[in-house]
């Protein structure tokens, strides 16, 4: 699939773009407040941080970057996560999703426009479409394991506001997001209270199913990140064992990160108000390095998004 840069003849007018409006100047880089990146009656956005450029810079590689369930687009964390990524280089797009009920595709559907958004405003945000990558922490680590691998599933691709236009990833970072939820203790304590025969239970497994990582993942899928702490009471830690195992049996290129002695809700540099025992910046960083490249240097692993 080759990706192309579509500027639907509309958009400007639908989503109401403007660079002026919002545009906040940050040192080194701005930030495009409060975007409008999906149908024009949600209320969800998007903020887009940009490094600055010179005339003639080649265009940036971009990452949309996905908070947790417990978040939003203006936390602090995800504001210090984009700035560490939009100072070494890469565009990124901190995005507002729809805060469904657990296991349904809209959510996976927000982040696949926020992909699409980017390369549809490819030219106006001078970002490179064939490289673009998502990550994120927790909620949005799942969320952008399931972007990555359901690339072209039946049900997993939104009807628009960008049709035609691919959602097509070149890597992934997953944060903390799970693999298999009918692996997580929660989840099997809450399967072994249901009554034997109730029913609907085999349709909901089904859904639940449905709505793993582990079973959408491919030869094909892109590169993974996997970080995620031993002591991690809400997703334990052989979830990115599990994944860690897959990936390798399918080939796909990727890497593990398990940290001693942290739990849930990590950033790149600490958790629970303490610094963590390995700085991940440098770890995603180069991660990205591999598999993005960035806008002066082609990435070294030699996948993107086609």
């Amino acid at each position: 699939m080759r990706i192309t840069t579509r500027l639907l003849g509309f958009s400007a007018l639908l989503l109401g773009l403007s660079r002026a409006a919002g545009t906040e100047p940050q040192g080194t880089f701005e930030v495009v407040r409060d975007l409008t990146y999906l149908e024009p009656t949600r209320a969800e956005k998007l903020d887009l941080y940009l490094p600055r450029r010179a005339p003639g810079d080649r265009p940036s590689p971009a990452v949309v970057w996905v908070h947790g369930n417990g978040g939003t687009k203006d936390s602090d964390y995800l504001r210090e996560e984009c700035r560490v990524l939009v100072e070494a280089g890469y565009a990124c797009a901190a995005i507002d999703w729809t805060l469904d009920t657990p296991f349904r595709v809209l959510p996976i559907l927000d982040c696949k426009n926020a992909v699409r958004f980017l390369r549809t405003h490819a030219s106006q945000y001078h970002i490179d479409p064939s490289r673009i990558a998502i990550g994120g922490s927790s909620g949005g680590g799942y969320l952008a394991s399931m972007v990555g691998f359901t690339e072209g599933e039946a049900g997993f691709e939104p009807p628009g506001p960008y049709p035609g236009v691919p959602s097509a990833v070149s890597a992934v970072v997953d944060f903390y997001g799970g693999y298999d939820a009918m692996r997580y203790p929660l989840v099997r304590k809450q399967l072994q209270a249901l009554p034997l025969g109730m029913a609907g239970v085999r349709p909901a497994l089904a859904q639940i199913a449905l709505f793993q990582p582990m079973n959408h993942l491919k030869r094909t899928a892109p590169p993974v990140l996997i970080v995620q702490g031993k002591d991690d009471p809400l997703i334990e830690y052989h979830q990115a064992i599990y994944m860690d195992e897959d990936l390798a049996s399918m080939g796909v290129p990727h890497e593990l990160v398990l940290l001693e002695h942290v739990g849930h809700s990590m950033t790149f540099t600490s958790w629970d108000d303490k610094p963590l025992p390995r700085d991940l910046r440098p770890v995603i960083l180069e991660f990205l390095q591999e598999y993005l490249g960035t806008a002066d240097h082609p990435a070294h692993g030699g996948r993107h998004a086609h």
